[in-house]
């Protein structure tokens, strides 16, 4: 495990067929401010071992110019989406967040925010109802994934009814 990456973990049901989804906090996180968030050699050499080669980040912040940098030199595709914590990302921002996921060539996707729980357990759940076609997982289950405001459920709500098969 890497102490870069707190809370790191694959989830594994409900994901879209022949892809790896993560998550976790953002790197270095200090689990007090988005802000602190710090990607290291380290933490991206961590990212090519367990062969992840795309990054979505919910958190305030992107990486810095030079961060991104490091990611694209070893052929990790990063996306950012600016969500200020205990919010929800809007609609827009997880269908982007899905289309980015669907994008990347046989997807290893990491989520983050900071902590990892409301804001990555969103776009989680977002990922998980797309490859289910809003069936699954359940709403009553979208607290294991760590979904922490009605905000969030809602927009969740909104993505699942989009997402049923015609």
């Amino acid at each position: 495990m890497s102490s870069e990456w707190k809370r790191f973990e694959q989830v594994l049901q409900y994901v879209y067929h022949g892809r790896k989804l993560f998550r976790s906090a953002a790197p270095n996180y200090d689990d007090k401010d988005d802000e602190s968030q710090n990607l290291t050699p380290t933490a991206v050499k961590f990212l090519t071992d367990k062969g992840i080669n795309g990054v979505i980040s919910f958190n305030t912040y992107s990486y810095t110019t030079s961060q991104i940098a490091m990611l694209d030199n070893v052929g990790i595709s990063y996306r950012h989406f600016a969500v200020k914590d205990f919010t929800a990302p809007t609609e827009d921002q997880l269908k982007d967040a899905i289309e980015f996921f669907r994008s990347i060539p046989n997807g290893s996707v990491l989520i983050h925010c900071g902590y990892g729980h409301g804001r990555t357990g969103t776009g989680v759940t977002a990922m998980q109802l797309f490859a289910t076609w809003g069936d699954s997982p359940d709403e009553s289950k979208w607290s294991d994934n760590h979904v922490e405001t009605n905000e969030q459920r809602v927009v969740l709500r909104h993505i699942r009814d989009n997402f049923k098969k015609p």
